[in-house]
This record gives C-alpha cells, sequence and structure tokens, in this order.
C-alpha cells in the first residue's frame, strides 16, 4: 500500500482535529483559569491601591471632623459674645 495518497488526508485530519480543539478547548481553559484567579484572592496593586484611597478618605475624614469643631467652638463664643456671656477658657 502506498502511503502517498493517506499522508495529506491524514494531515487535514490533525489539522482539523486541532483547530477544532482548540476552539473547543480554550474558552473551558480560559474559564477554569478565571475561576482559579478568583480563588487566589484580589490583585495585590488592586488592594494596594484601594488600601492608598482608604488612607486618603480618612485623612479627608479627619480633617472635616478638626473643622466641624472649630466651627461648633465658634458659634459657642459667638453665642457668648452676643449674649454678653463672658467667654469660656477654651474661647478664641
Amino acid at each position: 500500500m502506498d502511503p502517498g495518497p493517506w499522508i495529506p488526508i491524514f494531515a487535514i485530519a490533525v489539522g482539523g482535529i486541532a483547530v477544532m480543539g482548540r476552539v473547543i478547548v480554550q474558552p473551558i481553559v480560559h474559564a477554569l483559569m478565571k475561576m482559579n484567579d478568583q480563588k487566589q484572592g484580589p490583585d495585590p496593586a488592586k488592594l494596594t491601591r484601594i488600601e492608598e484611597r482608604l488612607a486618603a478618605l480618612e485623612d479627608r475624614l479627619g480633617g472635616m471632623e478638626r473643622d466641624v469643631g472649630r466651627i461648633i467652638e465658634d458659634r459657642e463664643f459667638y453665642r457668648q459674645l452676643h449674649a454678653g456671656d463672658p467667654p469660656g477658657p477654651g474661647a478664641r
């Protein structure tokens, strides 16, 4: 039997199976990789950015708390000033 005519047919069949396997298997592999990444936890670089943003928000909140405290002190000072009462020890 001469293998000559069978070689191209065999090559086409193997190539077709390889392409079909890649088309079918590739999405499954990607889905499994994505699931594995989700199990391992979030990206460390992303966590670092979130931590930096949280620290910045905490700083802003602390500044706002100081500002509110000053506003309350000022209101109390002006209330006492308009009432004719002498200001307390913490007043300006």
